[in-house]
């Protein structure tokens, strides 16, 4: 389940989340910044520039900058610029509601299927407090006539 939500799920709000952190860093952007930005073009060599450099033009132009592309590919140039990269990925995708919570359904169930069967009263409680009709059945069983 986890896997098949990164594959459906993940790209797009990978690319969503980049495309929002360039514009928010585009527009705090310093002179100097932007002087060595306007150094670089599509011809760089990337494996010849300083890492702190790439690193700089990673978290402000985003990977899909011309800098990285190289024959439709990303290109990082170092291995520490990729690290960062993937870093970032990661922790995108850790910080997403949806994601979290499909992690701990998985978890809940491993508990369940592993420890003790009594653990899948939480899956119980979340399918009632998915669909109003359980709810009102538990409401017309739980309250009094009077």
């Amino acid at each position: 389940m986890i896997v098949f939500w990164v594959i459906l799920n993940a790209p797009v709000i990978v690319k969503r989340t980049w495309r929002d952190k360039v514009r928010a860093n585009m527009k705090n952007i310093s002179e100097k910044d932007e002087e060595m930005l306007a150094s670089f073009d599509g011809d760089t060599d990337v494996t010849k520039l300083p890492t702190t450099d790439l690193v700089k033009v990673l978290r402000l132009k985003g990977p899909d900058d011309p800098v990285f592309l190289r024959e439709g590919k990303c290109d990082f140039g170092h291995r520490f610029v990729r690290i960062i990269y993937y870093w970032e990925n990661i922790k995108i995708i850790f910080k997403q509601g949806s994601f979290n919570y499909i992690v701990f359904y998985m978890i809940i169930s491993i508990i369940g299927y592993g420890i003790s069967e009594i653990v899948y009263c939480f899956h119980l409680l979340d399918i009632i407090n998915r669909f109003d009709t359980l709810q009102n059945v538990i409401k017309a069983v739980t309250t009094n006539i009077r």
